[in-house]
Parts: structure tokens; sequence; C-alpha cells
């Protein structure tokens, strides 16, 4: 079994993606600190947050949902989302801490932004949401 952070369009809001999860546990709401979203050409992307602490950007923390992942399902789930998600060309797999709003913190696997971005596209409350994407939940 594993866990996954989602922030962008695999939240649960968004029903285009939601048969990758099927069978899958949804544990709630979260975040991750230290990191923050980004509204980079309508898609979500997430960066580390120290990037910015030289502009000024004092909101490092990450809003999204973690699901968690059946170990029958585990290949199947990220090789998905690795192909959605170009894994090594836009996007990189990584293990973060994340904070269950339940209260639980636990690792879990996000999707971190790999190409340019700058300090304009930071989302001051951590939420990302964009009209044709899916939005916010």
């Amino acid at each position: 079994m594993i866990h996954m952070f989602v922030y962008g369009i695999f939240k649960g809001a968004d029903k285009r993606y939601s048969y990758l999860f099927q069978d899958c546990k949804f544990l709630g709401p979260a975040t991750a600190p230290g990191f923050v979203l980004l509204d980079h050409v309508g898609p979500a992307a997430m960066v580390p947050g120290e990037i910015f602490s030289s502009v000024g950007a004092d909101n490092t923390i990450a809003k999204g949902e973690v699901i968690e992942v059946p170990d029958a399902r585990v290949d199947e789930v990220l090789g998905s989302l690795d192909r959605i998600e170009s894994n090594g060309r836009a996007y990189i797999r990584a293990k973060i801490n994340v904070h269950l709003d339940a209260g639980r913190q636990i690792e879990a696997y996000a999707y971190l932004w790999i190409e340019h971005y700058s300090a304009e596209e930071v989302i001051a409350d951590g939420s990302w949401f964009h009209p044709g994407f899916g939005g916010r939940i």
C-alpha cells in the first residue's frame, strides 16, 4: 500500500480522473508543509517552498488530499499517473511528508514540477483552482 498526495486535477472534484482511484481509500484533506502550489498555465504545480524565500514568499504550505492505494493497484496507478504527469519531463514523483487534517502525519508520493516557474505563480492560500480544470474543493 502507498499514499498519494493529490492537489490539482486529481482531487475529488474532478471526475475525469476518478477512475484512477477506484478501489482506493480516500483518507481526507491534507497539507504538505514546506511546499507551495503554483497556478502554472492552468494545471496545478507544486514545488519546494524554500525556492521562494529570497522573494519574500512565506506561505509554504500546499493543500490537497490523500488517497491510499492498495498493493494490488500500486503499479497500475503509478504507471497511469507517471504517464499523465510526464514523470521526468514536467514533473517528478517524490515521497514527501504530509499532515492529514484528521491529525496524522504520513509519507505520501506527490508530483513536483521541474520546469520553469516564477514567484508570481505562487497560490497565496495554498489551494489550487482553475475553472477549466475542475476547481477547488
